[in-house]
């Protein structure tokens, strides 16, 4: 179990060394070396941390990028639904209008003529 320098000279001082050691694994204190080396380590493996963070957030932007050509325009929707509306609307009062083209043409017949009026009511009748 290592320790500091510093604790590890006060625990020898008091003789307590021995309360802090186990069977298998001797109390020393930890190396300037060994610090130096856990310091070193620490860096490069924050480095990586950094380096892989960077990456994933461009994997996020660009998710994100494709995500916004998949949403759909609301400007461009509102304008095709409004056409789409207008077209029914449209096709609504064409319906009704050849609906009522029947009626208007036997009108016109009546007005013209007898032997119009004669065929239209033989057609229909």
């Amino acid at each position: 179990m290592p320790l500091t320098m510093h604790r590890y000279q006060t625990l020898q001082k008091k003789g307590l060394l021995h309360q802090y050691e186990a069977d298998d694994e001797p109390l020393r204190p930890i190396l300037d070396h060994e610090l130096a080396s856990a310091i070193e380590s620490l860096q490069r493996s924050t480095s990586a941390i950094d380096k892989q963070c960077r990456g994933l957030e461009r994997q996020r932007d660009a998710l994100m990028q494709l995500k916004a050509l998949d949403k759909p325009n609301l400007e461009v929707e509102h304008v095709r639904n409004d056409r789409r509306r207008k077209e029914d609307q449209e096709k609504a009062r064409l319906d009704v209008a050849v609906s009522r083209l029947p009626t208007t043409w036997a009108h016109v017949l009546i007005c013209v003529g007898q032997p119009c009026l004669y065929y239209y009511r033989g057609a229909a009748g």
